[in-house]
C-alpha cells in the first residue's frame, strides 16, 4: 500500500469524528456531507430539467438522499420564506418513482419542463 493510500484511508476513518463549518454553524461531518448529497441530487435535477434533459440517478443514491431529506429537511412555514432552499412539498397523483417522490417532497414538480407555461 502506498503512503498516500494510508493517509487517504486515515482521513476517511476520521470523517465520523470531524466537524464541518456550514455558514454560521458547525455540524458533524457525516451530517454535513448528507446535506450536500441532497443538494447535489435535487439541484442536479434542477439543472437537468431546465436544460430539458432527464436526470437519471442510481436507485441507491436516491434512497440515500431521501433518507437524509426525511431526517434533515424541515417541513412547514420555513419553506415559504424568500431564499428557502426547498419549497413546500408538491402533491403527486398516482404511482411515482422514488426519485419523483424525493423531488416532490422537496418542492419540485417532477413533471416540470422548460416548455411548460408558468
Amino acid at each position: 500500500m502506498a503512503e498516500t493510500d494510508v493517509t487517504d484511508a486515515e482521513a476517511i476513518a476520521d470523517v465520523p469524528k470531524s466537524r464541518i463549518q456550514e455558514l454560521d454553524r458547525r455540524f458533524a461531518a457525516p451530517r454535513a456531507i448528507g446535506f450536500h448529497l441532497v443538494d447535489y441530487v435535487v439541484h442536479g435535477w434542477d439543472v437537468a430539467a431546465s436544460l430539458g434533459i432527464r436526470a437519471a440517478y442510481d436507485a441507491d443514491l436516491v434512497r440515500a438522499a431521501a433518507e437524509v431529506a426525511r431526517k434533515e429537511v424541515p417541513d412547514g412555514p420555513s419553506r415559504e420564506r424568500p431564499g428557502a432552499s426547498f419549497r413546500p412539498a408538491v402533491e403527486l397523483a398516482g404511482a411515482a418513482s422514488a426519485e419523483d417522490r424525493l423531488l416532490a417532497a422537496l418542492g419540485r414538480d417532477p413533471r416540470w419542463s422548460p416548455e411548460q407555461p408558468k
